[in-house]
């Protein structure tokens, strides 16, 4: 899935964020997240294991890690930290439950950017971006238009509904797959219907 698309961070550098799901009983999880700034690639997946450039193996021992710098900003991994720390008294209980056990791997954009956490449990991740506006205005992706949140086709064109906009944002056959193991075949999501009563349905798409 695209969830965050952007070639005009840091003055052209380039920002696409990448996850993989998999579907588990009646819902989907992210599995991994593969980030592209410029030519470099981060893959961070849920047992807090680090690729760069998709060949390269980081342990902890490799943290921090920098990359970038010259005529773009130096992006910085930091060091794991509890993810109890990072949880802010808004959590939602979704993130309390999941990840205040786990682990937080942050990576800094710039010296006066924002940052990105991946936090991971072991099984379950999953990312957030804390960027500042101007970063981000105009991305695109799952995560909506970047300084309006509206949800965006890839022509430019709003769109209603969200299940569309999920499928929308599926990485295409033809479009570059971030991950060191990209699929064998690039599915389209399947919806998973949850039935919670008579008179009640949802779907999660995975």
């Amino acid at each position: 899935m695209v969830v965050a698309h952007n070639e005009d961070f840091h003055n052209d550098t380039g920002f696409l964020l990448q996850v993989r799901t998999q579907i588990q009983n009646h819902f989907s999880h992210v599995l991994a997240a593969a980030l592209r700034i410029g030519t470099d690639v981060l893959e961070i997946n849920s047992k807090g294991h680090i690729l760069w450039n998709r060949d390269h193996k980081l342990s902890l021992d490799g943290l921090p890690f920098s990359f970038g710098g010259g005529s773009t900003e130096e992006y910085r991994l930091k060091y794991p930290f509890p993810a109890r720390n990072s949880l802010a008294k808004n959590a939602t209980h979704v993130d309390m439950k999941l990840f205040a056990g786990g682990k937080v791997y942050r990576l800094r954009l710039g010296k006066h950017g924002g940052y990105l956490d991946f936090k991971t449990n072991g099984h379950f991740m999953g990312v957030w971006i804390h960027g500042r506006k101007a970063e981000f205005m105009g991305s695109v992706g799952l995560l909506g238009q970047g300084g309006t949140g509206e949800r965006m086709s890839r022509s430019g064109t709003k769109m209603k509904s969200t299940l569309e906009h999920v499928f929308e944002w599926q990485v295409k056959s033809h479009e570059e797959c971030l991950f060191a193991e990209p699929p064998t075949s690039l599915k389209i999501c399947r919806i998973l219907p949850i039935k919670l009563s008579k008179d009640t349905y949802t779907a999660n798409a995975g």
